[in-house]
């Protein structure tokens, strides 16, 4: 695999130039072979939750996130996984949650093109990104699933939609998906306050 790098960025977004200061064995996002990663700092603000009482905002995908993201890149430079961090904390007591929105249109996206045409790269990088997510989180502690989505995607799950995609049989990966984005649709603006409550709660350890 290539060689890694971590830029870290400060409180203000900028990227520091010490790729190698997080120890390997925290098992962070970077600290994986063939992947190469860099946190980015979102400078998008939240969408605006103090609508009139009973006028829930209308659930989006492309809604700005509560945490900058940590993002797994293979060696060619795809982003096959996106992990939210709590800037404040300091680097090496960080825990990470992954991005199941992320994870879903991209899934969605791959298994569209799929059905259509089989194509060797894209059956290539699904594949990799649902293995990157379960090894990842699977062998280390500080990498979480969402508690709001986690009885559906999870160990489980992955191991599931990659069995059917050994096959060539997608439908448990559409499957999986379409549940996902029920759940986070039906959840609303409460997605990502059990986000940050999840977060919060990590953190205090």
């Amino acid at each position: 695999g290539g060689e890694e790098r971590r830029r870290e960025p400060d409180d203000e977004g900028n990227a520091d130039e010490s790729p190698n200061d997080v120890p390997q064995s925290e098992g962070r996002p970077a600290d994986e072979e063939e992947a190469d990663t860099r946190e980015q700092t979102s400078t998008e603000e939240s969408a605006n939750h103090d609508d009139a009482k009973g006028a829930r905002p209308e659930p989006d995908f492309s809604e700005a996130p509560p945490y900058p993201k940590s993002v797994v890149k293979t060696t060619r430079g795809r982003v096959i996984g996106e992990y939210y961090y709590d800037p404040k904390v300091y680097k090496n007591h960080r825990h990470y949650i992954y991005n199941s929105e992320f994870f879903c249109k991209r899934i969605e996206g791959a298994v569209a093109k799929l059905k259509t045409a089989f194509s060797r790269s894209t059956y290539g990088e699904a594949r990799q990104m649902i293995e990157d997510a379960y090894k990842r989180v699977a062998d280390n502690p500080s990498l979480h699933f969402e508690v709001s989505t986690n009885e559906i995607l999870n160990e489980n799950t992955l191991r599931q939609m990659l069995d059917g995609l050994k096959v060539r049989r997608f439908e448990e990966c559409a499957k999986v998906c379409a549940r996902l984005r029920a759940k986070i649709n039906t959840m609303g603006s409460n997605y990502r306050v059990l986000l940050k409550e999840q977060m919060s709660r990590l953190c205090e350890v």
